[in-house]
Parts: C-alpha cells; sequence; structure tokens
C-alpha cells in the first residue's frame, strides 16, 4: 500500500528510502506554467535536495510526448473509458502513456519557468527505467535535464 499522505507512488517511497537525505515535498511551486495551448496549470515537485538546492522530479518510468494538457486529459479519457467498457483496470504504464504529469512536454514547461526564475529542478529517472536512444533524442529536442538515479547520486556522492 502507498502511503499517500506522504508519496505518490511505491516506486517514490522505495526512491526516497534509497535517498532519506532528500526532503518530501507537496506544497506547488510559487508558480504557474502554461502549456502550448495556453493552459494554465500548478505543479507540485517530489523532492527537495538541499545539499544541491535542487527540486527533483522522480519518475520510474518512459514520460509520454502529450504536448498539452488538453490532450493528455482527452487520451486518459479515451482509455480509461475503453478500460471501463472491456473490464480492464488502469496501470502504472497506461498513466505514463497518457497523464500530463508524465509529458515530457509538462516537465520541460516546469524546468524552464524555473530556470528563470533561479531555481534548479531536474528529473531523475530510477535506473529501471532503461530510456531508449529515441526518447533520449525526445528528451534533448524539448531541451529537458535529466539523469538517471545512480548517475545523479554518484556525482553528488563525487562532489562531497
Amino acid at each position: 500500500m502507498t502511503d499517500t499522505k506522504k508519496y505518490d507512488s511505491i516506486a517514490e517511497k522505495q526512491f526516497h528510502n534509497r535517498h532519506p537525505e532528500l526532503l518530501v515535498t507537496k506544497d506547488p511551486y510559487k508558480c504557474s506554467f502554461v502549456d502550448s495551448s495556453g493552459t494554465i496549470f500548478r505543479a507540485i515537485p517530489d523532492f527537495y535536495d538541499p545539499q544541491n538546492s535542487c527540486y527533483i522530479e522522480f519518475k520510474d518510468g518512459v514520460l509520454n510526448t502529450k504536448p498539452n494538457k488538453l490532450s493528455a486529459i482527452e487520451s486518459s479519457a479515451k482509455v480509461q473509458q475503453y478500460k471501463a467498457d472491456h473490464n480492464l483496470n488502469w496501470t502504472f504504464k497506461d498513466a505514463y502513456t497518457h497523464d500530463w504529469n508524465h509529458s515530457m512536454f509538462k516537465q520541460s514547461i516546469v524546468q524552464k519557468r524555473l530556470s528563470k526564475k533561479g531555481v534548479t529542478m531536474i528529473v531523475v529517472f530510477s535506473d529501471r527505467s532503461k530510456l531508449s536512444q529515441t526518447n533520449i533524442n525526445r528528451l534533448a529536442k524539448c531541451g529537458l535535464k535529466w539523469d538517471y538515479e545512480s548517475n545523479y547520486f554518484e556525482l553528488q556522492q563525487e562532489t562531497a
């Protein structure tokens, strides 16, 4: 069972258990964001790394390419309806494939806006995420700063 008061997923809880020095964050960033369709949205970071003054968005899967919040909502609704009609369960993979929270464009928008305000945020993928070269190229094309968990924390140990 997920500790929903503190974590959004079991993977986040496991990540925090591996890195207890991180602070869990549940407060939204102090600014709003605008997607490519003009929709205003808020975002909440998963963790704060006090050693590096950096917010971390943890991901345990591949980010999707939904370009804006509305397209993600529409995509998600279609799949949820299909699954309901066929007595199928919404899965972790479905969320990563359709939800706005798992869009590389959302993460990029958040990261770029925060950067302009002098705030650092990075997307950290679990090592088991195993991004394909296509995924890596897409992340680079949208300008997203990211790292694998082992690389991020290995670099922190080297600079300590």
